[in-house]
């Protein structure tokens, strides 16, 4: 919760910093006038990790910058996302500006959305495979996108664990012994919202 928390916070104090600028051009004979607008629609794909988080990380700046919001949770974890989304109604956030769609059924549900002309951005967190079949599908309008994507477990299973100080190992120890006991810890007791090793 704190550290979902946190992104929004952060958000909250950059909506002060949202402003354009004037300059010169290079040449100095005409000035560069740049002005901040709101994105439009922005549909948020997030993971079953840290859910919440991920969330508020998401729909911190859209909310900053001005924009409407369509947010699609993992199956795995849509109470965290529903959650934060009534949390939203709470305040008063108004009517409509933050969706949740809850599907086990994504591609048939979320292609049309990306594929219509009202959407204007889309953000995704999650595998890479996804992400490829993603930036596919939006390419037919051009959508603004972000990508955080990344296949961890292959690049692990490609390290080569052992002592730092010998020839060929690529990841080495802890940095010291409370790192150790601390992921010894989680090993022995995992956190019911962490992967099980």
């Amino acid at each position: 919760m704190a550290y979902g928390a946190e992104f929004l916070r952060w958000f909250s104090e950059e909506v002060v910093r949202i402003a354009g600028r004037w300059s010169s051009s290079p040449d100095g004979n005409t000035r560069l006038l740049t002005m901040k607008q709101p994105v439009g629609p922005t549909l948020m794909i997030t993971p079953w990790n840290f859910p919440l988080a991920m969330g508020t990380r998401k729909i911190g700046p859209a909310i900053a910058a001005g924009c409407t919001m369509a947010v699609k949770p993992t199956s795995q974890t849509p109470l965290s996302m529903r959650t934060l989304v009534d949390l939203f109604r709470e305040v008063r956030l108004p009517e409509g500006v933050l969706n949740v769609i809850t599907t086990s059924q994504t591609a048939a549900v979320m292609e049309p959305l990306i594929t219509d002309s009202r959407l204007r951005k889309l953000t995704f967190t999650g595998s890479t495979p996804v992400g490829q079949q993603l930036v596919k599908q939006s390419a037919t309008q051009l959508l603004m996108v972000s990508m955080e994507a990344g296949r961890f477990a292959e690049r692990m299973a490609a390290e080569t664990l052992g002592r730092g100080t010998e020839e060929g190992v690529t990841a080495g120890p802890l940095i010291d012994g409370n790192q150790r006991e601390r992921v010894r810890a989680l090993v022995d007791d995992p956190p019911s919202a962490a992967p099980r090793w």
